[in-house]
């Protein structure tokens, strides 16, 4: 095995050198090994979110001009760090006379938004001008000072002076940056509710409902009819009906035998994706059972109610209409809880002092093969590696909205020498604080692990699910931040679980608690049948307490969708992982302080 993994190679800058494991580990904890490439371009912009415009305006004190005569004109130019680690323009300053205190007149505004994590620099720079063209100039760099537009805003005088640096060790005076917001892009409204058919035993078919946007009108009235009605009338209307549109279909609730009625998950959507601009737009509300045929290979519908009803009437008091259905009464519709309320930004709740702990667990099973075989996913080579991948893609995106950059490693279905066989334990030894600080020492401890597990199977999630839901649970009762920390859980999973009764068992506690759980799955053919069970779930219910879903926690995906070049999956995912987040927060009514 020694000679084998003495044949492994490791990236270690540009170049390459054989190591056995030992010896790795070995230059990994003298500090030799500087920086481990996973990929070039691991930092995903997953936000578009901008929550706005700030200017920026400068001054510079007792400049020194190394090298140059007198004391020239000098300007500002801002500029950008992109993901490539080039530098963008976004803009320049007016031109101030010769002097070593120059105040600048023009300021440059940017859009700013959660990424504007990245770095800003503001350069300075000496100026000649041509006589002929006074656009030609000459630019001789004087010194820069770079920032962060978060964190100059994260101040009480929105301003920052900071030292301007010719060289690493050489300052050449300090540079004031005062920033003012211009305007802030006008937060989108939610439209809220909850659905739910009261006074009726456990149905033997599944409940739908959907909505319709019909058009709109100044004196709305409400319509109901029993059976299916004509949607190319105009009942209700006063005045020309626009075509209809479906908005939103809730094709599946669940059963609550607790309090005796049917629910579907909380209604959640932008009025502006479903262009519900005007609160007199008039909507159709459409209620049946859907049956699966099997012989057909189809559905058998049955429509019990269509309503028509304005925005505004339901925002005003909750509804409540009867079903009728051809086996009879089938209890009542209603819609309770109606509200339309500003939707805060991702940006809003981290700028608050929200963020994530991360907990990732890996699989260690031998669908894996171990580590001194050729084909084993746990390779030393960390480009070869998809758990190194994923540790180092979330680590690089998420880790930056974590108290002090920490991230929790557990891992699953090895056995653990004079333990056995284990499906959750910590890659440190210590169970309790699994944490280690920061993507290289991550990496690190990943590698370390490796040799000294016996990998065995087959794959059973509970276990970890399971303590990533007491951890949650614990730091909800217990954290200093209270209601402000969100746990994000990574598990990858190389071939299909095995406990699928007891994950769903689990994943229904975790939607009560400020959890989002990604499994990965890294063999998309061997792990299908889990990815059919999780990839759309939304109507789990709970065999043992009854419990519902309360709301989504669970994102599959498959691994070489979260690598592909194009980046649609891992943004989309990212995206998701941000809604979850912000639905967790914003239906507990802990909203971001905005001062």
């Amino acid at each position: 095995n020694a000679e084998y993994m003495g044949q492994q190679k490791i990236q270690m800058g540009n170049c390459w050198k054989k190591k056995s494991i030992t010896g790795l580990v070995s230059e990994f904890n003298k500090g030799a090994i500087k920086e481990i490439v996973i990929s070039q371009n691991n930092k995903i912009d997953f936000s578009n979110e901008k929550s706005g415009e700030v200017a920026f305006t400068f001054s510079c004190k007792e400049l020194v001009f190394l090298g140059l005569a007198g004391e020239p004109d000098t300007m500002i130019v801002l500029k950008e760090k992109t993901m490539g680690n080039d530098w963008n323009i976004l803009g320049e300053t007016d031109i101030i006379k010769s002097t070593s205190n120059p105040a600048y007149r023009h300021s440059i505004s940017v859009a700013y938004g959660i990424y504007d994590a990245t770095k800003v620099k503001a350069e300075v720079y000496s100026v000649i001008q041509s006589k002929k063209a006074m656009e030609d100039k000459s630019l001789t760099l004087i010194g820069n000072a770079q920032f962060y537009i978060l964190d100059l805003l994260a101040t009480k005088e929105k301003s920052l002076e900071l030292p301007l640096k010719f060289s690493k060790n050489k300052v050449v005076g300090t540079i004031s940056i005062q920033g003012e917001e211009k305007k802030k892009v006008k937060k989108p409204e939610v439209w809220k509710m909850d659905c739910y058919v009261s006074g009726i035993t456990a149905p033997k078919v599944d409940i739908y409902y959907k909505l319709f946007r019909v058009g709109t009108g100044t004196n709305v009235s409400e319509t109901s009819t029993p059976k299916a009605a004509d949607r190319s009338s105009s009942s209700g209307l006063d005045g020309k009906q626009e075509k209809m549109a479906c908005i939103y279909d809730a094709s599946k609730g669940a059963y609550d035998e607790a309090n005796k009625k049917y629910v579907w998950n909380p209604f959640r959507k932008e009025l502006s994706l479903l262009n519900l601009q005007d609160q007199d737009l008039l909507l159709e509300i459409e209620v049946g059972t859907k049956e699966e045929d099997e012989e057909k290979g189809s559905f058998i519908v049955h429509k019990m109610l269509v309503y028509q009803v304005s925005l505004k009437s339901l925002l005003d008091k909750p509804l409540r209409v009867p079903l009728i259905s051809i086996y009879g009464d089938y209890g009542v519709f209603n819609v309770e809880n109606a509200s339309i309320v500003e939707r805060h930004s991702f940006n809003d709740y981290i700028r608050s002092g929200f963020g994530f702990q991360i907990i990732t667990a890996i699989d260690f099973t031998l669908t894996n093969y171990e580590a001194n075989d050729p084909r084993t996913k746990h390779s030393l080579n960390l480009q070869e590696n998809p758990y190194a991948t994923l540790l180092h893609l979330f680590g690089t995106n998420f880790l930056k909205f974590c108290p002090d950059e920490k991230m929790s490693l557990i891992g699953f279905g090895a056995n653990l020498e004079g333990i056995g066989h284990s499906n959750c334990f910590a890659l440190n030894g210590n169970i309790f604080e699994p944490t280690v600080t920061g993507i290289k020492p991550a990496l690190e401890l990943y590698l370390q692990t490796i040799p000294k597990l016996q990998f065995r199977g087959p794959a059973h999630l509970e276990e970890c699910i399971r303590y990533i839901r007491n951890v949650a649970e614990a730091e909800k009762e217990n954290s200093i931040i209270k209601d402000r920390s969100y746990f994000l859980s990574v598990i990858t999973l190389n071939w299909k679980a095995y406990d699928t009764e007891q994950i769903i068992e689990e994943i229904i506690l975790c939607s009560y608690l400020p959890i989002t759980i990604i499994i990965v799955g890294l063999d998309s053919d061997r792990c299908a049948e889990t990815k059919k069970v999780f990839a759309t779930c939304t109507t789990f219910t709970s065999q043992k307490s009854r419990k519902k879903l309360k709301r989504s926690c669970l994102i599959y995906v498959d691994y070489q969708d979260m690598i592909s070049e194009n980046r649609n999956t891992v943004k989309r995912v990212f995206g998701e992982i941000q809604e979850q987040f912000i639905e967790y927060f914003s239906d507990l009514q802990r909203h971001p302080s905005m001062e």
